[in-house]
């Protein structure tokens, strides 16, 4: 029990990644070949998510590699926004797989020949949809509390399609054993259930692609931090208005660019203080703000009375 503690409290990203894809090459190797072996499309759809899943743990490890190095000459905001731009391959990836399977579901259905299967074949279909479960769902939580630590937005992604990858084989089991209770049904109950998956792996895919995509265009992060910024700089006395932030996502991290206006009768000495004084509140309300960067302005100003 020790042993099993101590394993967990150390498990990093790297320990994680190595965990994961042996994890996805064993799952999606037994799912697919057995899948295709017994012509149960539900399972061989599940198959093709853990491969899915491979793929993207091979993009993780290089994201999560790249992403740390520091910044330079070339890229002064650092390398963060590889995880943006990985975050989209991914759900890219995850909804041609899906567009592929959909298509292959509905040819087998409509010219697939029945098979026979032995007991032991049958068995072993239901273990390889069950053996997903409780593997996936370790892996979900180990990656997602390592994403929350080291504040990466790859691994997080990866987290969740640990989780949809739970989520598909509990369909699998349900419509593999549904087919074995009810012969009659098997057809059906295994285009249901491969749809059924498909349909969960492409709603990630589609949310995982439009986060990214919305990342690497700098949309404008929710409202709710917006106003969060401008409650904080309306703690300092001296700051008299707030423009409302630009705000810039890389990786899971935050770079602000803000106007605020202040007394115009204090020092720029002062001023200073205070831009400095408001970035370090910003910084350690929120966490995940990586930099302030403060254009100071004098209350009522006019740029268009200067002299030309």
């Amino acid at each position: 029990m020790k042993n099993v503690r101590f394993y967990n409290s150390v498990m990093n990203s790297s320990s994680i990644m190595v965990t994961s894809v042996i994890s996805n090459l064993v799952l999606a190797t037994g799912k697919i070949f057995f899948g295709i072996y017994a012509s149960n499309m539900t399972l061989t759809s599940d198959g093709f998510h853990s491969l899915s899943d491979l793929i993207t743990d091979f993009i993780t490890i290089f994201t999560l590699k790249f992403s740390k190095k520091p910044e330079d000459s070339s890229h002064p905001y650092g390398h963060r926004r590889i995880e943006n731009f990985s975050s989209f391959v991914v759900g890219v990836i995850l909804i041609i797989a899906v567009v592929l399977m959909v298509f292959e579901t509905f040819r087998d259905f409509f010219s697939g020949n029945p098979v026979v299967l032995s007991p032991l074949i049958k068995i072993l279909l239901i273990f390889w949809a069950l053996a997903t479960i409780p593997v996936k769902e370790f892996l979900y939580r180990k990656s997602l509390k390592c994403a929350v630590q080291e504040k990466s937005l790859t691994l997080k992604a990866n987290a969740w399609h640990h989780r949809s990858d739970a989520y598909s084989s509990m369909v699998a089991f349900v419509s593999i054993s549904l087919s074995f209770i009810l012969p009659q049904t098997k057809g059906y109950a295994d285009m249901l259930g491969s749809i059924v998956i498909l349909l969960i792996i492409g709603k990630i895919g589609i949310d995982i692609t439009v986060k990214g995509f919305d990342d690497l265009m700098d949309k404008s992060p929710p409202d709710s931090l917006l106003k969060s910024i401008k409650e904080i700089a309306s703690r300092i006395p001296e700051i008299k208005s707030v423009e409302t932030p630009k705000v810039r996502t890389l990786g899971q991290e935050f770079w602000i660019d803000m106007h605020v206006r202040m007394d115009p009768n204090i020092s720029l000495y002062l001023s200073h203080r205070i831009s400095h004084k408001l970035k370090d509140l910003i910084k350690d309300s929120v966490p995940s703000v990586r930099e302030v960067l403060i254009h100071t302005e004098p209350e009522g100003f006019n740029e268009s009375k200067l002299p030309k």
